[in-house]
């Protein structure tokens, strides 16, 4: 069994957004999955049955991330602008 504790710390709102990209996912269990706990930061708890499971699991949530991060970075330039 392989499981990692991730804990993201950063503006509440991003925090959210994180929160809301990840939540539906959440839901799908098979070899790997994971869950969140949305305080003050964000807890990702990743639990899997082997290491390519493990390995499938963080790279979904970094990938969505990224895309969450991207985006909340051009909306935030974006209201600069205005």
């Amino acid at each position: 069994m392989y499981t990692a504790k991730l804990v993201v710390k950063e503006e509440k709102d991003l925090l959210k957004a994180y929160f809301d990209a990840l939540k539906p996912e959440e839901a799908f269990k098979g070899r790997g999955g994971y869950t969140l706990k949305l305080k003050d930061d964000l807890e990702i708890n990743v639990d899997a049955q082997d290491a390519t499971a493990f390995r499938a699991v963080i790279t979904s949530l970094v990938g969505l991330m990224s895309l969450v991060e991207k985006n909340w970075k051009k909306v935030k330039d974006g209201e600069k602008r205005r």
